[in-house]
C-alpha cells in the first residue's frame, strides 16, 4: 500500500522512467504503447482547449448578436481625453455596416479605448440597429 500510494503521487517522474528507464524487460512495444498513450492524452488535452475556447467566442458573438450590437471603426477628428478624466466627447466617424459614413460624438462609456489617443486614430466601437454607438457588453472574466 506505502509503495503503490508513492508511486501514485508522481505520475511524471513514474512516466519518464516508463519511457526513458533501462529496464531489460521491458520490450519495444512497451515504450511504443507509453509513448502512443502520452501522445493521445496530448491531443485530447489540446482538443478540450480548443473547445473551452472555441464555445466562448460562440457563446459571446451569440450573446451580442442577440443585442443587436455590431462592431465597427470609428476614426477620432479630436485628440482624446486625459486618461485622468472622468466622462469626456470627441468627435469622430464611421462607416455603418451598409457604407452609409456617419460623424457624431464618442464617449467614453461607448469607446473606452479613446483616452489619451491622437486625432486620427482608428477606434473599435460598437453600433446599435440605428448605427447610433452603444456601450460595450461588459466581458466576463472566467
Amino acid at each position: 500500500m506505502r509503495g503503490s500510494a508513492r508511486r501514485a503521487g508522481r505520475p511524471p517522474q513514474h512516466l519518464a522512467r516508463r519511457l526513458l528507464g533501462r529496464n531489460e524487460l521491458r520490450r519495444p512495444a512497451d515504450r511504443i504503447e507509453t509513448a502512443v498513450i502520452v501522445c493521445l492524452v496530448a491531443a485530447f488535452l489540446t482538443a478540450a482547449v480548443a473547445a473551452a475556447c472555441f464555445a466562448g467566442h460562440l457563446y459571446q458573438s451569440e450573446h451580442t448578436a442577440a443585442a443587436g450590437l455590431r462592431p465597427a471603426v470609428a476614426v477620432l477628428s479630436q485628440p482624446g481625453p486625459a486618461a485622468t478624466a472622468q466622462t469626456a466627447a470627441v468627435g469622430a466617424r464611421w462607416r455603418l455596416h451598409n457604407g452609409t459614413e456617419r460623424s457624431g460624438t464618442l464617449t467614453t462609456v461607448t469607446a473606452p479605448a479613446i483616452y489619451g489617443a491622437p486625432a486620427g486614430t482608428s477606434v473599435t466601437i460598437w453600433l446599435n440597429r440605428s448605427g447610433e454607438p452603444a456601450a460595450p457588453r461588459p466581458t466576463r472574466l472566467t
